[in-house]
């Protein structure tokens, strides 16, 4: 069951960098594609960047409808996150090929990834040319985690929370269990 957090918070679902499965719809179909460029921009109000080259289809989905869901996969849906980065929604259904499940949103129209451990519904604010991709500055509406994997940051003691790190081509790696710091003591990275 995934819970609903606070909007301020979006950014703690995402602050550790993993590669993520942004969703779009036209027309009834769902889209989903592997990213790893996107970040944070503001906690008031709450913006995330997502950056999308020109050329992809995602990217002209976003223009046309404005509305997009980050969707968090755990490390355990690596290939199904490979597949959605190498091809292109434009010709192949990601969702029957993989054969993950489309979940219906709360609030935009492009659909949950089920097999993903949180979500946040996004709509596009603005946008910005930045080369050959585009910076799209998009406003969190509702945020979903799997509750039993987040407290106030993601349990990465559990490694279903740990999520997938794109290194390059087919490379990937995946994060270890959380560490919190004491200032007064130094942490022994031997332990993890």
């Amino acid at each position: 069951m995934k819970d609903e957090i606070s909007i301020d918070r979006y950014n703690r679902l995402i602050n550790h960098g993993p590669v993520i499965l942004v969703t779009t719809a036209r027309k009834g179909k769902p889209n989903a594609m592997a990213l790893a460029w996107y970040s944070p921009m503001s906690k008031e109000p709450p913006l995330i960047g997502v950056f999308l080259d020109k050329e992809n289809y995602t990217h002209r989905l976003v223009m046309e409808t404005g509305e997009l869901v980050l969707n968090l996969p755990p490390r355990d849906l690596i290939r199904e996150v490979y597949f959605c980065g190498s091809v292109s929604g434009k010709d192949v259904d990601k969702f029957a090929e993989t054969g993950l499940h489309a979940d219906a949103p709360s609030i935009v129209r492009p659909p949950l990834v089920r097999e993903c451990i949180g979500h946040i519904e996004a709509e596009v604010v603005t946008s910005y040319e930045a080369g050959d991709h585009t910076l799209f500055v998009v406003k969190p509406l509702l945020c979903l985690v799997e509750r039993a994997l987040f407290d106030e940051v993601w349990d990465t003691t559990n490694p279903a929370a740990r999520g997938l790190y794109h290194l390059g081509a087919s490379f990937f790696m995946s994060g270890g269990p959380r560490v919190e710091v004491n200032l007064n003591e130094r942490v022994d990275w031997k332990r993890f």
